[in-house]
């Protein structure tokens, strides 16, 4: 062992021998003596000698009393070994300026000169686009500060008197750039304004020319930074452009006293932690977010949005058929990190302000990461329902995963946007079929007209009971039709609902029966429209038997469906791999 002193740790004499404290915690080393041997001791705990070295001179007491309280550091972690540090060429000088940086590397990790070295020996880039404004100045003077060696700048603002004010050594150089160069090690991107080009732009310069990159957009409002890393950082802002955001205060200028440096030390320090090996790439990546009215600093995880490539087949179905069915409790669980009202896949999963009797409501906003809609389109909403709350936000999240994943896949999407008839999720394989494929039938229906469909009786279910009782307290008459004939399928409508069918009568009967009742709600409620909403859920516990029906019934009047994946996000696929598209040919 090469026993090394953390440079943190303080000590003081007590009544029971030395009282030890630091940053890794306190104890108290027992023994009459223990102060006056660590006093002598502790000078040459340098980590430049052994620990054999140091007690080679002392006779056999005096050196196992050594041992012993150097043991006893080590195991509260006051004392590191340092025969796992890797050789390092820093000079004396820049041993002695950057003495905290350093020590603040030992605290979690070996080698920290070789470390430090790394950042030492980096050719960072600090490139900003849009209206300069006063972050690119304070990110030069906080890497200058960090120790930033060999600096260069696409900046057009002056930056003399930062790097006069903030230069530690005299080794510290920053020279003018026209761009990009390819030997840069790290860039560091500053972006002011609403439009998002420059920030794509030089993303896919440093990914084409393997550099790291870190990027700050500054906004009206806010500042968005993303972590110094490998990671093709392009999806970080698709996903943050992906939902609309009203900035607050505008035309107010935030950027003043201590906003610029508390917005560029996020930056600096993660390229300080990039270069010096102190972290390791993220499982789920991080935004940190800057409210420029308050300070408030939040660190959002992102799922970087990655697509599926077009071809090898990425629409068939492939092993899903026979796929597992999903967890309803884990899949909520799971998907509860994919929303964020920011820089998620959904924006929101909640009841919000929707009335919740007699029917459980949720409603979902889904993102467009792609930016396939129009800037001032609204994000597309879907509501679920249900007879409960798990039940609705169930819903609400295929039907939410569902609608995502279309418009993934449009080009030039009808504004508001609404998915297809035909898509569908569920949480199985045959699930997210019959829900497509009850839609294609259910739109059938609807074309039909009133018809002579006879009127029939409520069956004999309880549900079907349950559900009849709430209408008639909410003083409807449903009555209910039957139109079994027009297509083969079990099928009602009940009221002036939409038509509904399933693989059995009870079913079909259930679900027009919850349409109508869902119709009454959004007339009482007096708000969002979904009287008349599509389900692009699949739920039913008989979906191997409806997929058979509905396919048959439709075949039969000549709309042979064909089924398609809708996995355009590779993450959601991942999460939710039962997304289909049901299309039917006339």
């Amino acid at each position: 062992m090469r026993p090394r002193l953390l440079d943190d740790v303080r000590f003081v004499e007590s009544d029971d021998g030395v009282y030890v404290c630091g940053d890794q915690g306190a104890c108290t080393i027992t023994g009459r003596h223990s102060y006056v041997w660590l006093s002598r001791l502790v000078p040459y705990l340098t980590g430049e000698r052994t620990l054999g070295e140091l007690t080679e001179s002392l006779s056999a007491e005096r050196r196992a009393l050594v041992e012993r309280l150097v043991g006893l550091l080590a195991e509260q972690r006051f004392v590191v070994d340092a025969r796992a540090d890797e050789p390092h060429a820093l000079s004396a000088e820049e041993s002695a300026v950057y003495a905290a940086e350093i020590a603040f590397i030992r605290y979690g990790f070996d080698s920290a000169e070789h470390r430090f070295e790394r950042l030492r020996r980096a050719r960072i880039v600090v490139v900003a686009t849009g209206p300069a404004g006063p972050v690119p100045v304070a990110l030069v003077e906080a890497g200058l500060g960090s120790g930033w060696r060999d600096v260069r700048t696409v900046v057009a603002a002056d930056l003399s008197a930062a790097i006069e004010r903030c230069r530690r050594d005299g080794a510290q150089t920053v020279r003018a750039a026209a761009g990009i160069p390819d030997d840069a090690d790290v860039v560091l991107h500053v972006h002011s304004g609403e439009a998002v080009d420059d920030l794509l732009e030089v993303a896919r310069v440093c990914e084409r020319g393997d550099i790291a990159l870190g990027q700050i957009w500054v906004r009206e409002d806010e500042a968005w930074t993303t972590p110094v890393s490998d990671v093709e950082a392009a999806s970080y802002w698709r996903r943050l452009t992906g939902l609309p955001h009203d900035p607050d205060g505008e035309g107010v200028d935030w950027l003043t006293g201590p906003v610029p440096a508390v917005v560029a030390a996020q930056a600096a320090l993660s390229c300080f932690e990039y270069l010096t090996g102190m972290t390791s790439p993220p499982v789920q990546p991080a935004m940190i977010r800057v409210d420029l009215r308050t300070l408030d600093t939040r660190r959002h995880r992102v799922y970087p949005f990655v697509q599926a490539s077009d071809s090898g087949g990425r629409n068939k179905p492939g092993s899903l058929v026979s796929g597992k069915r999903l967890e309803a409790e884990e899949l909520r669980e799971r998907a509860s990190s994919h929303v964020n009202p920011r820089v998620g896949v959904l924006g929101g999963l909640d009841e919000g302000d929707l009335v919740q009797t007699p029917l459980s409501m949720c409603r979902a906003t889904v993102s467009d990461p792609r930016g396939v809609l129009p800037s001032w389109a609204p994000a597309p909403r879907v509501v679920g329902w249900g007879p409960d709350r798990q039940t609705a936000r169930l819903r609400a999240l295929l039907a939410g995963l569902a609608t995502y994943q279309a418009l993934a896949e449009e080009e030039r999407p009808v504004v508001p946007y609404r998915a297809p008839i035909g898509v569908a999720a569920g949480l199985s394989w045959s699930q997210a079929v019959a829900a497509g494929l009850a839609q294609h039938c259910e739109a059938f229906l609807c074309r039909s007209g009133d018809g002579a469909f006879p009127i029939v009786p409520a069956l004999a279910d309880p549900e079907v009971g349950r559900l009849v009782g709430l209408l008639e307290a909410a003083g409807e008459r449903p009555e209910i039709r039957d139109l079994t004939t027009e297509l083969g399928v079990p099928a009602y409508a009940a009221g002036n609902a939409r038509p509904a069918c399933g693989a059995s009568p009870v079913a079909a009967m259930r679900r027009a029966l919850e349409r109508l009742l869902l119709a009454w709600q959004a007339r009482t409620e007096r708000g969002p429209c979904y009287a008349d909403p599509v389900s692009y859920w699949g739920d039913e516990e008989e979906a191997e038997a409806a997929v058979e029906v509905f396919t048959r019934a439709l075949a039969d009047v000549g709309r042979a469906p064909a089924i398609s994946v809708l996995g355009r996000d590779r993450e959601v696929a991942r999460l939710l791999p039962y997304v289909v598209r049901v299309d039917c040919d006339e």
